[in-house]
């Protein structure tokens, strides 16, 4: 996974990844499960932590359930919720860049409310 991070060294993270079935941005969810809202994902903050999600990720696509997880930075917000830190990843948890009133954007899943 390590030619795939987009991330930074150290700080915090989240697991993403593609959904096999569909293309569609999932992210590891604390329980253990994948969502779309990036609000929701699991963040580790330390190598061991990081470490964990790698090998989340690793499982989730041998079982094929994801394809192409890597580490992303995050950061939370003052109620505690989860988003990516860089413009691709805002992108992505986004959804396509489709008019607002489709896709995610519409559902209200936009993972980080639009700039």
């Amino acid at each position: 996974m390590s030619e795939k991070t987009r991330s930074k060294k150290g700080g915090d993270k989240a697991l993403t990844a593609n959904r096999l079935t569909d293309g569609v941005a999932i992210f590891l969810a604390t329980d253990g499960s994948w969502v779309e809202d990036a609000r929701e994902a699991r963040v580790e903050g330390d190598d061991a932590g990081h470490a964990a999600l790698e090998a989340a990720g690793a499982e989730a696509e041998a079982a094929g359930i994801a394809v192409g997880p890597y580490l992303i930075d995050v950061a939370r917000d003052a109620d505690g919720a989860v988003h990516p830190t860089r413009n691709r990843e805002v992108i992505r948890a986004r959804g396509p860049s489709t008019h607002p009133h489709h896709g995610k954007q519409a559902e209200g899943l936009s993972g980080q409310e639009a700039a």
